[in-house]
């Protein structure tokens, strides 16, 4: 069986301490375990410009943006991974400002194709025959899983976007705070939750796919609502009352 490579793009602006970080290192970890190469990268240590949009890499230098920073090498990175993980906390209910900006300048990867039947540019990719599949790893400090309902949303139509690109797996966690929380009430939960992640990523290095139980597990809340709930407000709270703002106004 062919080594299959792993590339899972950080969009968190803490990097490796957050607990999107957590989430990727876990799933890797079974990665490897099923035989993967894995590589992470956190994209708030590289230099990333945000895109012109002047579209100089389909017009003019057909492949190559005009911007000079770290995205020449992560461009190389994101064609020759067989499997793309795109991992971003929600920000405002969406990517962050630093995972929009890279895929934003995943441009010079792809050429156009149109048709006088569809107005819909289609990315076909310069340098690649293979389809992409790409996992999308989400993490959030809301109880609600439909927070994640617009990051699902805009994947998927990236995805439909791009020639032979399907979102593979999605993988939301919610209650995401709650993996750094050391109380003994959250512990018993994380630790299933990490071995969940973990058997997710061998599984699907394995066999391409998860199964509904393991799905399930990986969905199941880290607190009951009202535990959750406590533990938000007092740690909002606390972090108003140190800083002198009244009610968080």
């Amino acid at each position: 069986m062919r080594l299959v490579r792993l590339w899972a793009f950080n969009g968190s602006p803490r990097g490796s301490r957050g607990a999107t970080a957590m989430m990727i290192n876990t799933f890797l970890k079974g990665a490897r375990r099923g035989g993967a190469e894995t590589h992470a990268i956190s994209l708030s240590e590289k230099v990333i410009h945000p895109c012109l949009g002047s579209l100089y890499c389909w017009t003019k230098t057909p492949g190559r943006c005009l911007l000079q920073d770290d995205m020449r090498l992560l461009l190389k990175c994101f064609v020759e991974a067989d499997v793309v993980i795109l991992a971003t906390p929600l920000h405002f209910l969406g990517v962050t400002a630093i995972m929009k900006a890279f895929i934003d300048r995943l441009l010079p990867c792809f050429r156009p194709e149109t048709s006088p039947d569809n107005p819909r540019v289609k990315l076909c990719f310069r340098d690649r025959k293979e389809p992409l599949p790409i996992v999308v790893m989400g993490s959030g400090s809301f109880s609600e899983e439909k927070s994640f309902h617009s990051l699902s949303s805009y994947m998927h139509v990236l995805a439909e976007n791009i020639e032979g690109g399907h979102v593979a797996l999605e993988i939301y966690r919610s209650q995401s705070d709650f993996l750094h929380q050391r109380s003994v009430e959250a512990a018993d939960s994380v630790n299933r939750y990490l071995d969940a992640l973990e058997e997710a990523g061998n599984s699907f290095v394995l066999s391409g796919k998860i199964e509904t139980d393991l799905k399930e597990r990986l969905s199941m809340p880290l607190a009951d609502g009202q535990t959750y709930s406590s533990y938000f407000y007092d740690y909002w709270t606390s972090i108003f009352q140190t800083n002198g703002v009244n009610g968080g106004r």
